[in-house]
């Protein structure tokens, strides 16, 4: 009796079982989405400042383990819930650098798909009327004769376009479908073929054919580097062995490698369009610094998106 009695109690005041589980896996749920949007708001303010985001050495027991680090440890000390989430034991921290690229590419997704929203559009499209009216820059649309047909045709049906076709588009719809979307894909498409795993891969096989490289006649890079050009990696794998018996005894030794000889030949046609590749990252030095000097491509790429949209903004 007893038992049926603080049933109906809990029934009455929503203390069941089911419900207090339920009632703390919200509270988990909206403390892990606080955490996430801290992080993504330390990295976004970062990257707006322009200042560099990881450090050397990101342990514990470095002082100096880079802004964002830093800046989640000052949150962290007037936040009990980000102090738990830092000092929590396994994979719950979502600072490592491969969760901060995830991150900054959802942000760049978000930034592109707002930017290509209508109510963006109509924003930007209104702040150019009223530039333009301050200015004193003709914005509006000339109205031009409208077409008549002919008084020999007044009695007849016309069933085919006489004379220059006019489009019912206004000059709103007609700039964003014809200028302002393309520039859009244009951007992004340029963006990512720059970045790409690719081009990524091809540098870094450079970089791995360099002595004095960290990475120098690393396997997996120049593996990755031959592939691309359809490479046969077995001949190359044992060539690298000879090279680096050949380095470390430091004397010929008349072993012919023709595939890694030819792989290097890629080398020369990059120091004559170097000059262009300087001007075309010129800005790139804006974003990429000194202090910047170990991001990777698609850490690189996604900055620039939401660096220009800062900037547009």
């Amino acid at each position: 009796m007893l038992a049926r009695n603080e049933h109906k109690k809990r029934i009455l005041t929503d203390t069941s079982m089911l419900n207090a589980l339920d009632k703390k896996h919200q509270k988990i749920v909206e403390q892990s989405r606080t955490y996430i949007k801290t992080v993504a708001e330390v990295l976004l303010f970062t990257a707006m400042q322009n200042i560099s985001q990881r450090g050397h050495l990101e342990t514990d027991a470095y002082t100096n383990k880079g802004n964002v680090l830093g800046i989640m440890d000052l949150i962290a000390k007037h936040s009990p819930l980000i102090d738990k989430k830092l000092i929590a034991v396994g994979n719950a921290k979502y600072t490592s650098n491969t969760i901060q690229n995830e991150i900054l590419e959802c942000l760049s997704d978000m930034v592109q798909e707002d930017l290509r929203s209508d109510s963006s559009f109509d924003e930007i499209w209104k702040d150019t009327l009223d530039m333009g009216k301050q200015c004193n820059v003709a914005v509006e649309t000339v109205v031009k004769r409208p077409q008549k047909i002919c008084s020999r045709l007044s009695g007849s049906i016309v069933e085919s376009t006489v004379g220059q076709r006019r489009s019912k588009e206004g000059d709103m719809e007609r700039f964003s479908s014809g200028i302002f979307y393309p520039i859009l894909d244009c951007l992004s498409g340029e963006m990512e073929r720059r970045f790409s795993k690719s081009n990524c891969s091809i540098m870094q096989g450079i970089q791995a054919l360099n002595p004095k490289s960290r990475n120098f006649l690393d396997e997996e890079t120049i593996f990755r580097f031959a592939r691309i050009y359809e490479f046969d990696t077995d001949d190359i794998k044992h060539e690298l062995h000879q090279v680096r018996r050949v380095i470390e005894r430091k004397f010929q030794t008349g072993i012919e490698l023709s595939s890694l000889l030819e792989l290097t030949n890629f080398l020369e046609p990059f120091k004559e369009v170097s000059a262009s590749c300087e001007r075309s990252f010129s800005a790139l030095k804006l974003i990429k610094t000194h202090l910047r000097t170990t991001i990777t491509d698609d850490r690189l790429g996604n900055l620039g998106v939401l660096i220009q949209n800062v900037y547009e903004c």
